[in-house]
């Protein structure tokens, strides 16, 4: 014969048994959901800032190929030795597209030197060195920036004397 109040402290200890462990299977499941949304957040930034990145290392490389670009780089008679660059209409890495977002560049040049390279009787080669600027967003608040050292070879005849000017 079991006694009656055994039963009824026996049921009592199992309901708060039961009760303690739903609380802690519903913190855990807090907890798991919390880590969830951190790690969520955390791949959606790295997203933009892949997606940024990769839109101003394509605008690096597209301002470096742009014919157009390439005639208007500044020169030692540019004020300031600088000029600004907006992608075209035509550029790949500065417009919307369906595939990858919205996204956007642009870019600072800046003249800082030039560099002798070969001096003869015939003519004169020397290396503008120039720095660039290129800073991107992406339509999700993604934004990145890089610099690159770029040179470009410019021939003169011999007696042609360059403006002593330098940026830095």
């Amino acid at each position: 014969m079991t006694k009656p109040g055994r039963s009824r402290g026996a049921r009592g200890f199992t309901m708060l048994t039961t009760t303690t462990l739903i609380a802690i299977v519903g913190v855990s499941a807090l907890v798991v959901l919390d880590l969830i949304d951190l790690d969520f957040a955390q791949i959606a930034q790295q997203r933009r800032t892949m997606a940024s990145r990769e839109a101003a290392e394509g605008g690096l490389m597209e301002l470096l190929n742009d014919q157009d670009v390439l005639a208007n780089l500044p020169t030692m008679e540019t004020t300031q030795l600088k000029a600004t660059h907006q992608p075209s209409t035509s550029s790949v890495f500065g417009n919307a597209h369906a595939v990858k977002g919205d996204r956007d560049f642009d870019a600072d040049v800046e003249l800082i030197r030039q560099v002798p390279l070969l001096e003869s009787s015939h003519s004169v080669v020397r290396a503008l060195v120039y720095d660039v600027r290129i800073e991107a967003r992406t339509g999700d608040g993604g934004t990145s920036r890089i610099e690159a050292e770029v040179f470009r070879i410019s021939a003169s005849k011999p007696g042609t004397v360059q403006p002593r000017m330098h940026a830095r």
